[in-house]
């Protein structure tokens, strides 16, 4: 593909519907940010217009969808996202729905208009509209589930599956496993392996299970939410108030 993350990357799920927090968190050095519209409170517009100003400011934005269909993938992408974090891609078929929903023809089904920020508003022309849509947006599929860790293998051959992200959460609970537990545990080095030379994406709590990640061979890491990271800086300034 033609545009992508560099590599040991970290960025911030953005859930609070405030174009100001994308402002805040560039000014923090974060490498790229993922306004969430699936666990999110964020609706179309807001998207549109945080997706606007972190290109103003030259920080990636990619949109995490609620789901792959065509209503939900097509306005982000036409409000020019760099790319979609898709959840719960469970096997190959899911992987390739996604790839043609988000692709425009003949390798995919995507609709296109130029007038939009995605066509830089009527100022290019189709053949180079088409090139942006298929080499320059970033899909990341989210393994997420122990149907999703069985097919690892093949949803990473799905052409146009530039990376995947695991996703801890939901796979504790789809799996019913402690995160802390051997079994678990499996399942995650069972994707590291899979995904060996290829982009894979984590997610941490914190800076110190970024590093972590990284030093797994992480390629790009979401470490907090603008949610829990406002929340843990006023629980430090309460305790200190209280000591």
């Amino acid at each position: 593909m033609g545009w992508s993350l560099p590599d040991q990357a970290r960025g911030v799920w953005v859930k609070i519907p405030a174009v100001e927090v994308v402002e805040v968190l560039a000014g923090s050095g974060v490498d790229f940010v993922v306004v969430d519209r699936e666990h999110g409170a964020v609706d179309l517009r807001t998207t549109t217009a945080m997706i606007a100003l972190a290109r103003g400011i030259g920080l990636p934005v990619f949109v995490r969808v609620a789901r792959h269909t065509p209503e939900e993938v097509q306005p982000a992408l036409d409000a020019g996202a760099h790319g979609l974090f898709v959840p719960h891609v469970d096997d190959a078929r899911v992987a390739q729905s996604v790839v043609e929903t988000c692709r425009f023809p003949p390798r995919g089904r995507r609709h296109g208009s130029p007038t939009t920020r995605f066509g830089d508003w009527g100022a290019i022309d189709l053949a180079e509209l088409v090139r942006r849509g298929n080499e320059d947006v970033m899909i990341v599929a989210q393994i997420e589930t122990p149907r999703a860790v069985d097919s690892v293998d093949a949803v990473l051959q799905v052409a146009g599956i530039d990376a995947v992200l695991l996703g801890p959460f939901d796979l504790a609970l789809a799996s019913g496993l402690p995160t802390g537990s051997p079994e678990f545990h499996r399942l995650v080095a069972r994707v590291e392996q899979a995904a060996s030379g290829r982009r894979l994406g984590g997610v941490a709590a914190d800076a110190d299970g970024a590093r972590d990640l990284a030093g797994r061979g992480y390629s790009f890491v979401v470490a907090g939410a603008d949610t829990s990271l406002l929340g843990a800086a006023a629980r430090t300034l309460t305790q200190r108030g209280a000591a």
